[in-house]
Formats: C-alpha cells, structure tokens, sequence
C-alpha cells in the first residue's frame, strides 16, 4: 500500500552568490569556486538565478543557487517518488526555468559558507547529478519539479544512513547551457525561515508502507 507524506524543509536553508565575472564559465565556477555571499536566515529573496548585466562596454554574470534540506530518515521506506515544490515568483526574466541539482555529501545538509556555492559539482565542472527535468506552475507561483531515479536513489541511501536529503535549486541556464545566456533569468523563493509553513519549500514523497496488520504484510 502506497502513502503520501508532505516533508518539509528544514531552517538549514538556504542561497549562495557566485563570484560576478566578465566570463560566464567563471561565474559558474568549479568545484573549487567559492561564493562571494551566503545566507541561511533567508525568508524570501532573489535567490534563484543567472543574472546578465551589460554596461560600460562589457557585460558581466552571476548566479544564486538556492540550497534546500529535507529529513528523510523519519519516512517509511521504502520510497517509491517524490515531488519538489517551491513557492517563487519571476523577479526579472524567466526564459530559463528552475531545476533541481544533486550535491556533494560534504554539503553536510546546511548552508553555512560561501563555499557551498560549489556543492553542485562532483569534481572540475562535472555537476553531482540532475535531479529534475520539467517544470510546473500550475497556480498561486508554486512550482513542482518531479524527482527522478536518481534523486529517489539519494533518498533511500540518506534514510539508511540516518543523514538528511539535500538538494540545490537554479536555473537551466546555469548547470546545463553550453554558453553564456543572452538575458537574466532570476526568481524569487520562500524559505523554510519564512513564518509558518505556509510558503515553505516541501517534498510530496510516495512511499511503501510496511506496517504489519494482523499477520499480514499491506
């Protein structure tokens, strides 16, 4: 028998600011690229993004990546699916839409340091994995991204290992474009530091239950 669990974020939260650079695949960055700003007390900020800024005869780049934390050893297991959803809004240009990132274990589930900024890659500029590939608004700025085998398969090895399930939020423009974007892309996003949970980021997460009900396994 399969359940439905909404799990939300939790308060680790958080977005990191890459260095602004005339080049767009230093602006990027590589697994050794530190950030040039943090927060994890955010509520709600422009903290989704690949921003294009043009001016004194040069354009420059940069990019926020929005680092999410769920605790997932308290689900039932096994886990069949799940569901990312993300309250946000357009904040400037949305010709590149939000998608979900795998990071590196040493991510260690809490946004603290700018040099989280690199947690997406597993080494150079090889990203950890990617853990989304279609994007739905369907009402109210709420935005839903199924989760792929990939990322169920992180899940079930962070619930064995007691440890929680992390994942980084930007746009396609950002991990998976091969050049630089011609224009900004950028979206604001509700935290789990916003009041209540009402805006707050979430996994809708299918899972086995395994409970045991007169002798017989459901």
């Amino acid at each position: 028998m399969s359940l439905i669990k909404k799990v939300y974020g939790e308060t680790d939260d958080g977005y990191v600011k890459g260095p602004i650079s005339t080049s767009w695949s230093t602006a990027k960055g590589t697994s050794l690229t530190n950030g040039s700003l943090y927060s994890n007390t955010a509520t709600f900020s422009s903290s989704i993004g690949a921003w294009v800024s043009s001016g004194r005869g040069a354009t420059s780049y940069y990019v926020f990546r929005a680092f999410l934390v769920f605790n997932v050893p308290r689900l039932g297991t096994p886990v069949k699916g799940a569901t990312l959803w993300i309250q946000t809004s357009t904040s400037g240009g949305a010709s590149s839409l939000p998608i979900a990132f795998g990071v590196a274990d040493g991510f260690n589930g809490a946004v603290n340091a700018t040099s989280d900024y690199s947690k997406v890659f597993s080494s150079g500029t090889t990203i950890v994995g990617q853990y989304s590939s279609s994007t739905e608004t369907p009402a109210g700025n709420w935005t839903y991204m199924p989760l792929n085998s990939d990322a169920i398969a992180k899940i079930k090895i962070q619930q064995k290992s007691s440890k929680p399930f992390d994942l980084a939020v930007t746009v396609s423009a950002d991990l998976l474009a091969l050049g630089a974007p011609a224009a900004t892309s950028k979206f604001t996003m509700w935290f789990a530091s916003y009041s209540g949970t009402s805006r707050d980021p979430y996994l809708m997460v299918e899972y086995e239950d395994n409970a045991i009900f007169f002798g017989t396994n459901f």
